[in-house]
């Protein structure tokens, strides 16, 4: 016989679809456990139990959608108690943990029966486990309270032969009638006005975001000490703020820390009973709802503003939080991925309440309270709950499988600095507050970049090309469509050729050569013979338009340019100059090159590299990359782009062969690469992410054998995806690294040598390089914590001179390093965080 039926509330509908999704989940299981030590009747407690469920129609509740689209709550007259009674006294092999663990696995069908039940385990001398177990669509934490205190009451009244004298019973229906007068149409304006413009998901810091799946519990308690629970406490007063306020805020700037954002979103749990419904704080039902908390503040906000605004805005946002958070979250363009975690502040203490429930003046000292435990599940991979109080305890409650326990112990560190901070200087400025230990910022800014490495800083490179030439003269040096060159000859030209620009255009250190050439053995020759003469070279491709030649020739005012016309008059002329080793007139930090960036936001612009810069790079991917003599590396790309460098100049540095592609080796690049390979027997190849992604998935048992040569394959210039680098390494032999690097600090900034990766979405871009600096700071350029999102600055020996013409843009993007004195570092723009 039924004896009500009624809608659900908003997140009741919420929690009917997931069950509805997911029916064996443990997701949104409740169950409280505690233990009592005391002389109790068994039989009592039974019927005692039965009372309850019988007074509270919420008790005897199940849900249904048989009568159309909309689902229903059905209150059913009489539905018998779900009462176990248990003796595990004399078992010896009995699991407590693995009881609750089994009673949870049973679930509840919402679509039958109570969705609450009690066992009651006897154990030795008097002690009993009470375990409340309760799916939460029935009802909120503060419900518990109400229940024990009544589930006692009568206990106490049955076992003196008393009526129980309890309060009136108000309906959960009641509540949701309430709930028809809202208007739902003002409450989601309020709800699309407040998400308005905000685009980006606020998350913890994560190792591997993405890929592990499943959930496995973790928890994680503490608290602030007596003095700080205080001071936050008078701080309040002082401001005229909640508590739960001054929490949220102070979560706001650190989830703002942690993904370089001054606008966060995170999920707050309410309390959802309306003050105005008569006798709302005893009736038994779901109540709380989850609704959006937004946090914005700018570098200059004080501490002290941000909550101010921060109440006001709560305030202002009463009204609107009984409306469905799936409702809400269609107001914003986010939808369903508007936040990923969530807060709640308990103003219930579950142990005060069970105790107080308990109590009873005739009854006083007959049984104690000894333990209690509370175990729920949400959707959510986290959970921060405040519970208040004259020491105000924390928790985390975590999904094991994608946060370590190591990260959320710094989660916690983190907040606790960051309460410290703005309760011992309120007025301070959001930009300024600094919430890293010393020893977590040691790790990150020295620890991870300890690249110190030797090699001959006092040398340029051609004093290590001629080391090449001296050793090795009849080794060749460079092929091109048939033609060779050995160390020997190619070093004769180059100088003849450095002797011919000294002579005739008077170069000198620092002054600038244009390179105008197609890809060939000259063009090789027209690089060293550059750097021999003591000038800086800007490779200029013929194939660009007409009009980024002539902005760059004008822009970088080249003292001479050598094209084709002019490598011409150079030839017809060249015995005329010495073969002879030229005196060498650079010094380290003389400009070696002046590559011209891709310019996509207005004019390219000339990055200037020095020697050292450049030697310093090279002399550390000859080691890392393993390059030796025997070595053929394959030049197939552009010059003017600073990648080609290890194409055409680093083979030439350590004593191997530069195999020179012709010029319409792009036609059909793929299969070009391929036949190439083969028949140079090249051992070294850059490839960009995309033509790697083709050659994989290109790549047969005949196309491996044809590959067969390759000992290292270096990309670069993109993002590499997880599939093309466990493809590769499933079927190559060569070994793979994804570099990473601006042309600002010379080609390679880090460096990751690929293994197969399951668990990552995005593939790391590695280590800093050999003196070699990487930075991952905030927008108040401030170093944030392993995982957390920032952008990237690097710094060392391979950072530029700067912008060429461009002091403004140099000033702005080559900023002064905080951490070295007298260093600076370059802004890359890019948004990375630390993996390890």
């Amino acid at each position: 016989m039924l004896e009500d039926v009624y809608s659900l509330s908003p997140l009741q509908k919420g929690l009917y679809y997931h069950w509805l999704a997911s029916p064996g989940s443990v997701m949104y299981f409740e169950q409280m456990s505690y233990r009592l030590k005391g002389d109790l009747d068994i039989g009592m407690l039974e019927k005692s139990y039965e009372a309850l469920v019988s007074r509270h129609a919420i008790l005897r509740t199940f849900f249904t959608m048989e009568f159309g689209e909309t689902p229903l709550q059905i209150v059913n007259k009489d539905t018998k108690p779900v009462f176990i009674c248990k003796d595990v006294s004399g078992d010896a092999d009995f699991s407590m943990e693995a009881y609750k663990k089994s009673d949870r696995s049973r679930g509840f069908d919402l679509h039958s029966g109570s969705q609450m039940r009690l066992s009651v385990l006897c154990l030795a001398d008097n002690h009993y486990e009470f375990i409340w177990s309760f799916h939460h669509i029935l009802m909120d934490g503060w419900c518990v309270g109400i229940l024990v205190k009544e589930f006692f009451q009568i206990y106490y009244s049955l076992c003196s032969g008393r009526v129980p004298e309890l309060d009136k019973v108000y309906p959960y229906s009641g509540y949701i009638s309430w709930l028809d007068g809202v208007d739902t149409d003002k409450t989601l304006g309020y709800w699309k006005d407040y998400l308005a413009g905000y685009d980006t998901v606020s998350s913890l810091p994560r190792l591997k975001p993405g890929m592990k799946r499943g959930f496995a519990a973790g928890e994680l308690n503490f608290s602030l000490d007596e003095k700080t629970s205080q001071s936050v406490h008078r701080f309040c007063r002082e401001q005229g703020i909640t508590e739960n306020t001054f929490i949220q805020s102070v979560w706001g700037v650190l989830l703002g820390r942690y993904n370089n954002n001054s606008d966060v979103v995170f999920g707050s749990v309410v309390s959802g009973r309306p003050a105005e419904l008569e006798g709302v704080e005893s009736m038994i039902g779901l109540f709380i709802n989850t609704v959006p908390v937004r946090i914005r503040s700018s570098r200059s906000t004080t501490f002290t503003d941000l909550v101010r605004e921060v109440q006001q805005q709560s305030i202002s946002g009463i009204a609107h939080h009984y409306a469905q958070l799936a409702e809400i979250q269609t107001q914003s363009d986010l939808g369903r991925n508007l936040f990923d975690h969530i807060l709640v502040f308990e103003n219930y203490p579950v142990q005060d309440m069970v105790e107080k429930g308990m109590a009873d003046e005739d009854k006083s000292g007959e049984i104690d309270l000894l333990d209690i435990h509370v175990f729920e599940q949400s959707n959510y991979d986290f959970t921060f709950t405040i519970m208040p109080g004259n020491i105000i305890a924390l928790k985390f409650d975590y999904n094991a499988v994608i946060y370590e326990e190591w990260q959320i112990d710094r989660v916690k560190e983190h907040l606790l600095g960051l309460i410290n901070q703005v309760l011992n200087n309120p007025m301070q400025k959001i930009g300024d507050i600094d919430y890293l230990s010393e020893a977590e910022k040691e790790q990150i800014l020295i620890l991870f970049n300890q690249t110190t490495a030797d090699y001959p800083d006092d040398k340029c490179l051609v004093a290590l090309f001629e080391e090449q030439t001296r050793d090795r003269p009849d080794k060749q040096a460079v092929f091109f469509e048939g033609k060779t060159l050995t160390y020997l000859e190619l070093n004769e030209k180059a100088n003849q050729l450095g002797d011919f620009l000294r002579h005739v255009y008077n170069v000198k250190g620092d002054d600038l050569i244009g390179l105008k050439l197609q890809r060939s053995e000259w063009m090789i020759i027209a690089v060293m013979g550059v750097l021999k003469s003591g000038g800086a070279y800007v490779p200029i491709d013929p194939s660009y338009p007409q009009e980024r030649i002539d902005y760059m020739i004008n822009d970088s005012n080249c003292k001479v340019l050598i094209d084709e016309e002019l490598l011409k008059t150079f030839i017809e002329s060249a015995d005329r100059y010495s073969k002879d080793n030229l005196e060498v007139i650079n010094r380290p930090d003389d400009l070696v090159y002046v590559i011209y960036t891709s310019g996509t936001t207005g004019n390219p612009k000339g990055v200037m590299i020095e020697q050292k810069s450049l030697y310093a790079r090279i002399w550390y991917l000859i080691r890392h990359y393993g390059i030796n003599p025997d070595d053929n590396l394959i030049f197939y790309r552009s010059y003017s782009f600073d990648a080609a460098v290890e194409e055409y100049l680093l083979p030439l540095m350590v004593g191997a062969k530069c195999v020179i592609a012709p010029n319409e080796f792009r036609l059909d690049i793929l299969n070009n690469i391929i036949n190439f390979i083969a028949e140079h027997r090249i051992t070294k190849i850059n490839m960009p992410p995309v033509l790697l992604g083709e050659l994989v998935q290109y790549a047969d048992d005949e196309c491996l054998q044809k590959l067969a040569s390759l000992k290292c394959v270096v990309s670069g210039g993109d993002k590499l995806t997880i599939k093309i680098v466990n493809d590769f390494l499933n079927r190559f032999s060569a070994k793979l690294f994804n570099a990473y690097g601006p042309t600002e600090n010379t080609n390679d900034s880090t460096n990751w040598l690929a293994e197969q990766q399951p668990d990552y979405v995005l593939v790391p871009i590695g280590k800093p390089v050999e003196n070699s600096q990487v930075y991952i700071l905030d927008a108040n350029v401030k170093p944030v914590p392993i995982g957390a999102i920032g952008e990237l600055y690097v710094s060392g020996v391979g950072l530029s001179r700067g912008y060429l013409n461009n002091p403004l843009l140099t000033s702005e993007k080559f900023v002064v390093n905080p951490f070295r004195c007298g260093e600076l570092m370059y802004r890359t723009g890019d948004i990375g965080r630390w993996d390890c």
